[in-house]
């Protein structure tokens, strides 16, 4: 297993980082739909420290064989960025986005801090119903 340090955008790599396989993404740009989206990051490293969350979205194991009807958007977007290996820096915007438009729970999409408890669980249910 290839162990990488926790890296976001914008804070800088320390000798006391954790240890723990992760994904890069992007925390405090200018942009409006990423402003404030720590929560989620934090909720999404947490999801993809768990080795078979992250396998069972990287493989896509959540469709069935030769299915590509069912629309899973949220489920699909966790494959995109757990896919990234923390290669490259990706963004939970849409994540956000969609997270927030499929609960109802607009609040967790309007660039204001949240709290990420209650951002995973409703991540959670909203995954659970897609499946």
């Amino acid at each position: 297993m290839k162990l990488t340090q926790v890296i976001i955008k914008g804070e800088k790599d320390t000798a006391n980082a954790k240890m723990f396989p992760t994904i890069k993404l992007v925390n405090n740009t200018n942009l409006k739909s990423e402003s404030n989206i720590s929560f989620v990051n934090t909720a999404l490293q947490l999801l993809h420290s768990v080795n078979r969350m992250r396998e069972f979205f990287k493989m896509r194991e959540y469709r069935l064989p030769n299915e590509q009807i069912r629309k899973m958007e949220i489920c699909d977007e966790l494959s995109r960025l757990f896919s990234s290996e923390g290669n490259f820096f990706s963004s939970c915007a849409v994540l956000r986005h969609l997270v927030a438009a499929k609960s109802g729970r607009n609040y967790l999409n309007d660039g204001t801090q949240q709290d990420t408890v209650e951002f995973l669980t409703t991540l959670l249910n909203e995954v659970e119903k897609e499946i």
